[in-house]
C-alpha cells in the first residue's frame, strides 16, 4: 500500500542520513538491490526521490557534519540516479510511472547540479518537452522545463545549448495557449491549473532570455514569448495574471531603468499597462472597505509593477495614458482604480505633473470629490468612499507639487480639514468607512505638512485646535506632526513662538485639567512629545530659553503631580519619562536645572513602584549630562541608589525573572550601556558581584529583549575585563562568575531555548572562553558536566572541549548547535516516552 511505502522509504532515507559513512554507497547499495527486478522499480524511485527531500528536510534532526557528508555522497552519485531515469524513460509506456520518473528526476534536478552538456542532451527533459500538454502529465513536465529554465537563467554562455533546445519548442505550444488564455471566463475555471502551469513555463522562459530581449528585441521568438506574457498578465482569472508579473520587473532592470532605454520595448510596456488598467478595479458587487486581503495584495503588485513600467516608458506618458483611459471609462470604480495607479506613477514622475495640464486639472477637481458627504450604508455609497480614499492618495503622493500651488494647497488643507471635523452619523457601517477615509486624511495631512506649508500655518493651527476636541487620538496624533513640523520651519521668532503657543497651549492646560483621566491624560503626553521631539536646541539659540522656561515652569511640574497621581499605571509612567526624554534632548542646557529634581524624583518614584521606565529615564540623565563634572557626582550617587533598589526587587523576583522582563530588560541595559562608555561608574558600584552573579540567573530569561539585554552586558562585561584597563578587583568579579556564566550557558543548550536565544549562546561562550584562554579548558570542563550523559561520548569529548573553546566563532557555533540537536532529540524522546 501506498501509505506503507512512504513510511518505509522515508525510514530508510533518515537512516542514511543518520548513518552517515556506516552506509557510504546508499544509491548504488539500493540500486545493486532493486534494480534487477521490474517489480521493485515502483519501491526505487520512491526511496530515490526520498533521500534528497529527508537530506533537506531540517526537520529531520541531524548534526551538520552527518547532513553535510550525505549530501556530498548523493551529490556524486546523481549520475547514476539520472541514469537509472533516462534509461527507465526509454521504455516505459505507463502514464503513472512516467509520472513517478519525472518526479524523482524534478527532486535530483534541484538537488544535485548538471552540466550543460547533461542537461542539454537528458532524455527526461526531452520526455518533460512531450509532455507537458499531456492532461496527466503536465503539471510535473511544467516544473521539470520551470526548474531547467532556471538553472540555465543568467547562464547564458554556459547554457544557452540547452535553451536553444528547449525555448523553440516552448514557443511552439504557444498556439494551444494562447487559444486557452481567450477562452471565456466560466471556460477558464476549469482549466485554471492547466493555465498557471503554461503560465509558469512562459514566465521562466521570458525571465531565462531577459537578456536576450533587451538585446534582439525584434527576435521572432521573444516576439512571440512577450505576445504570450501579455495576455496572461491580462488575464481575468487573477491566479493566471499575478505569476508573470515579477518578469516584467525582472525585465526593466535588465533595461537599466532608464526611460527609452530600449525603444523598440517602450510600445510593450505602454501595452502591457493599458493591458492592466482593468485588473486593479475593486470587485463590484461587494464593499471596497471588505474585500478579501488577496485582492489588496494583488493590487500592491500591480502597483508595483506600474512603478518599474513607469521607469521605462517614462512617467509622462503613463500619466497622459491613465487620463485618456479615465476619460473612456465610467463609475465610481473606475475612478477608483485610476487614482491608485496614478498615485502608483506619481513616485516616479515628480516633477511630470506639472508638465502634463490633463494631470493638474484632475488634481484641481480631486476637492470636489473628497469634500462630498456620505450618510447612505450602500454599496454604492462605500464606492464613492473608497473613491474619496483613493483621492487622497493620490494626493498625497503628489504632496511636494502640491505644497508649491499656494491656492491650490489651501484649498486641499479645508477639504482634508473638514474630513477630520466629521463626527458619527449612528451608523455603524457609515461610521466605520468615515475612520477609514480619515484615517488616510490625517496622513495626509501630516505628508502635506512636511512637504512644507509654511504659509498656512494660521489655518494649520485653527485645523489643530478643531479637532482637539473631538478627533481620534492617533489620528490626532498626525495633525499635530504635521503642524509641529511646519511650526519647527519658521524663521521668524515671533511667529514661531505665537505658533508654539497655540500648539503647547492647550496641552500643558490638559495636563493640568485632564489628570484625573488617565486615558486623555495619556494622549495629550503622546501629542506633547510629538510637538517637543523635532527641536535639539542649544547654545543661545533664542528659542531654547523659551521653550526651557515652559518646561522648567509648567511641562515638568504637571510631569510630577500627574506621576503622583498615577504612579501605579505603567502606561502613565512610560509616557511621562518620554516627554521628559524629549524635553531634555529638546533643551539641555535649559533642562540642566531641573535634573536634579527629576533625579529625586525618579527615585522616589521608582522606590514606591518599581517600573522599568524610571531606570531608563535615569540612563537618559547619565547619557545627557554625566560628562559634566556638575552633574557626575549627584548622577553616580543616584546610579547607586536607584540600581539598589532594582537589584533587590530583582533578586525577590530571581525565581520568575520573565515576570518582571521590562525591568531585567532596562537593569541590566542601564549597566550595559554604562559599561561600554562610563566605566568608573560601573568599578564604584558596591552591587557590581551581586549584579553579575543576578546576571548568571537572569541569563534564562526567555523573553527576547530582556534576554538580549543581560546576554550583552554579560559579554561586554568579559571583554571589559579583559583590558588593560580594568581594575584588578573588577576583573576578580568577572573571574568568579564566568565559571558559572558557562554552565548556565550549557545548561539552556540542554533545555532547548526559543531559537533567538540559540543564537546569542556562541557569542558569549566565545567571549568568555577568550577572555582567559589559559583558565577556558577548565572551565569548559566543569560548565559540560551538566550536559546529559551520552549527548558528548567520551570519545568525542576531546574534540568537542576543542571546538568550544577555538577562538574561531565558527567552531563554537558549529559544536553548539550539535550539542543542541542532541540534547533536542533527548527532550522529544522523553517526551515520547512519557506519552
Amino acid at each position: 500500500p501506498a501509505p506503507v511505502l512512504t513510511q518505509l522509504t522515508v525510514t530508510v532515507a533518515d537512516l542514511a542520513l543518520q548513518m552517515d559513512t556506516a552506509w557510504p554507497e546508499v544509491v548504488g547499495s539500493l540500486l545493486d538491490t532493486l534494480q534487477g527486478d521490474p517489480s521493485n522499480f515502483t519501491a526505487l524511485l520512491a526511496l530515490l526521490k526520498a533521500l534528497p527531500e529527508e537530506c533537506e528536510n531540517l526537520k529531520v534532526m541531524c548534526d551538520f557534519s552527518k547532513r553535510q557528508g550525505t549530501r556530498d555522497r548523493l551529490v556524486a552519485s546523481a549520475h547514476k540516479v539520472f541514469t537509472v531515469l533516462a534509461s527507465a524513460s526509454q521504455v516505459t509506456e505507463d502514464t503513472g510511472a512516467c509520472k513517478r520518473i519525472l518526479e524523482c528526476y524534478l527532486r535530483w534536478l534541484k538537488f544535485a547540479s548538471m552540466s550543460a552538456q547533461e542537461l542539454e542532451h537528458s532524455p527526461l527533459l526531452a520526455v518533460a518537452l512531450r509532455s507537458v500538454e499531456h492532461p496527466l502529465l503536465s503539471d510535473v513536465a511544467a516544473e521539470v522545463i520551470v526548474e531547467t529554465l532556471k538553472i540555465c537563467a543568467g547562464r547564458m554562455q554556459e547554457y544557452g545549448g540547452v535553451l536553444q533546445k528547449v525555448v523553440p519548442r516552448i514557443v511552439g505550444i504557444a498556439p494551444q495557449f494562447v487559444a486557452l488564455l481567450q477562452l471565456p471566463p466560466e471556460q477558464a475555471q476549469s482549466q485554471q491549473e492547466v493555465l498557471c502551469q503554461f503560465t509558469r513555463v512562459f514566465t521562466e522562459t521570458g525571465e531565462c532570455l531577459c537578456d536576450v530581449i533587451a538585446q534582439q528585441p525584434g527576435a521572432t521568438e521573444v516576439t512571440e514569448v512577450l505576445k504570450v506574457l501579455l495576455l496572461a498578465s491580462s488575464h481575468h482569472n487573477r491566479e493566471v495574471s499575478q505569476i508573470p508579473l515579477m518578469f516584467w520587473t525582472v525585465l526593466a532592470e535588465h533595461l537599466g531603468n532608464a526611460p527609452g532605454a530600449v525603444p523598440d520595448l517602450v510600445p510593450t510596456f505602454q501595452f502591457l499597462y493599458v493591458s492592466m488598467l482593468p485588473r486593479a478595479y475593486l470587485p463590484s458587487d461587494e464593499d471596497p472597505f471588505l474585500v478579501d486581503e488577496e485582492v489588496h495584495e494583488y493590487r500592491s503588485r500591480i502597483s508595483a509593477l506600474v512603478y518599474d513600467i513607469a521607469t521605462v516608458v517614462g512617467a509622462p506618458a503613463l500619466l497622459q495614458a491613465t487620463l485618456e483611459s479615465m476619460r473612456q471609462q465610467e463609475g465610481v470604480l473606475a475612478q477608483e482604480a485610476h487614482f491608485f495607479l496614478l498615485a502608483a506613477i506619481a513616485t516616479p514622475a515628480k516633477g511630470s505633473v506639472e508638465s502634463c495640464p490633463g494631470m493638474v486639472d484632475l488634481v484641481r477637481g480631486l476637492p470636489a470629490l473628497i469634500q462630498q458627504t456620505i450618510t447612505e450604508d450602500t454599496v454604492v455609497a462605500a464606492q464613492i468612499a473608497c473613491a474619496q480614499r483613493g483621492a487622497i492618495d493620490l494626493l498625497t503622493s503628489v504632496s511636494g507639487w502640491v505644497s508649491s500651488q499656494p491656492e491650490l494647497l489651501s484649498t486641499v488643507l479645508q477639504i482634508v480639514g473638514s474630513i477630520l471635523l466629521q463626527r458619527s452619523t449612528g451608523n455603524e457601517a457609515v461610521d466605520r468607512r468615515r475612520d477609514k477615509v480619515q484615517s488616510r486624511a490625517a496622513a495626509a495631512l501630516q505628508q502635506l505638512c512636511n512637504a512644507s506649508a509654511i504659509p498656512l500655518v494660521g489655518s494649520l493651527i485653527q485645523l489643530y485646535h478643531q479637532t482637539l476636541p473631538g478627533l481620534a487620538a492617533n489620528l490626532q496624533l498626525h495633525v499635530v506632526e504635521g503642524v509641529s513640523y511646519v511650526v519647527s520651519k519658521l524663521d521668524n521668532p515671533s511667529q514661531w513662538q505665537e505658533a508654539m503657543d497655540h500648539l503647547l497651549g492647550p496641552l500643558v492646560r490638559g495636563l493640568e485639567s485632564e489628570r484625573g483621566n488617565v486615558s486623555v491624560f495619556g494622549d495629550v503626553l503622546d501629542k506633547l512629545q510629538a510637538v517637543v521631539r523635532h527641536y535639539r536646541m542649544r547654545g543661545r539659540d533664542p528659542r531654547a530659553t523659551l521653550v526651557g522656561k515652559l518646561v522648567r515652569e509648567s511641562i515638568y511640574p504637571q510631569i510630577q503631580l500627574g506621576l503622583e497621581a498615577h504612579s501605579t499605571d505603567p502606561k502613565i509612567v512610560e509616557k511621562s519619562c518620554r516627554v521628559m526624554k524629549h524635553c531634555i534632548r529638546c533643551v539641555p542646557d535649559e533642562c540642566q536645572g531641573i535634573m536634579q529634581q527629576w533625579g529625586a524624583c525618579l527615585l522616589d518614584r521608582f522606590s514606591a513602584h518599581q517600573h522599568s521606565s524610571f531606570v531608563y529615564a535615569l540612563e537618559v540623565l547619565i547619557v545627557q549630562y554625566y560628562e559634566e563634572p556638575a552633574a557626575k557626582g549627584m548622577l553616580g550617587e543616584l546610579f547607586h541608589r536607584m540600581t539598589s533598589v532594582g537589584l533587590q526587587t530583582l533578586s525577590r523576583m530571581a525565581g520568575n525573572l520573565d515576570e518582571c522582563r521590562e525591568l531585567v530588560e532596562d537593569y541590566f541595559g542601564i549597566f550595559d550601556r554604562c559599561v561600554q562608555n562610563y566605566p568608573e561608574l560601573i568599578c564604584t558600584s558596591q552591587i557590581l558581584p551581586a549584579t553579575l552573579e543576578l546576571a548568571n540567573t537572569a541569563l534564562t530569561v526567555s523573553q527576547r529583549d530582556a534576554a538580549s539585554a543581560v546576554f550583552a552586558l554579560v559579554q561586554n562585561f568579559v571583554q571589559y575585563a579583559a583590558t588593560d584597563y580594568c581594575p584588578e578587583q573588577v576583573k576578580a568579579v568577572v573571574a568568579s562568575v564566568a565559571p558559572h556564566n558557562l554552565r548556565t550557558c550549557m545548561g539552556l543548550v540542554v533545555s532547548v531555548p526559543p531559537y533567538y536565544i540559540q543564537n546569542m549562546i556562541p557569542s558569549l561562550v566565545h567571549a568568555i572562553c577568550m577572555s582567559s584562554p589559559g583558565q577556558s579548558q577548565q572551565w569548559m570542563s566543569a560548565a559540560m558536566g551538566v550536559l546529559p550523559p551520552g549527548v558528548v561520548s567520551p570519545a568525542a569529548l576531546p574534540s568537542a572541549m576543542g571546538q568550544l573553546t577555538s577562538s574561531r566563532l565558527w567552531d563554537v557555533e558549529r559544536a553548539l548547535s550539535d550539542i543542541g540537536y542532541r540534547c533536542e532529540q533527548l527532550v522529544m524522546r522523553n517526551r515520547n516516552a512519557m506519552k
